[in-house]
């Protein structure tokens, strides 16, 4: 059977939908992430989630602002680069891991591990006491901030169906 053929078949369940019920079924079966939630529980994560975003966000905003300071008092300025510079290769060197990491912990237990990892991290770089023991802090952070920014993005494909997700992400019904 040709393609033009096919798509004159009636029974193409595909191309011909009868009805509107018969389109919410064939999404609903293609919609292999769909997690159902209330309401009120998909607005406690999703809110939980841009809290997680803006404080990966802050921090690296914060830090670009305060280097000049940092450096000043740790009376380093050659080393300064690096403690954004580390920031981004944990970034960036373990974000596509945590798909994977997800897939096998579960996505509630490696973001409450990514969210413990940035905040000990982060009063780690607070408490440092040389610019050598922040830059691997900073390194430490990078690689929790890496975590926040692929959990996010998995657990809003979880819990948005397919349909949904077209840069729309609170639909009232």
């Amino acid at each position: 059977m040709s393609e033009y053929e096919n798509d004159k078949n009636p029974n193409n369940k595909y191309k011909n939908l009868r009805d509107e019920e018969e389109a919410n079924e064939l999404a609903n079966e293609l919609d292999i992430a769909n997690i159902p939630l209330s309401r009120k529980n998909f607005i406690l994560v999703f809110s939980s989630l841009v809290i997680c975003l803006a404080m990966s966000s802050l921090d690296s905003s914060i830090v670009s602002t305060a280097l000049p300071t940092i450096s000043a008092q740790f009376k380093s300025e050659s080393d300064y680069t690096w403690i954004l510079t580390a920031y981004y290769l944990g970034d960036m060197a373990f974000e596509p891991m945590f798909g994977k990491f997800a897939d096998i912990f579960g996505r509630k237990q490696l973001l409450l591990f990514v969210l413990t990892l940035f905040i000990v991290s982060s009063a780690l770089c607070g408490a440092a006491q040389n610019m050598k023991s922040l830059i691997v802090f900073r390194g430490f952070q990078g690689i929790g901030g890496g975590g926040f920014f692929s959990m996010v993005i998995l657990i809003i494909a979880d819990i948005v169906p397919l349909r949904k997700r077209l840069g729309l992400y609170i639909v009232n019904k």
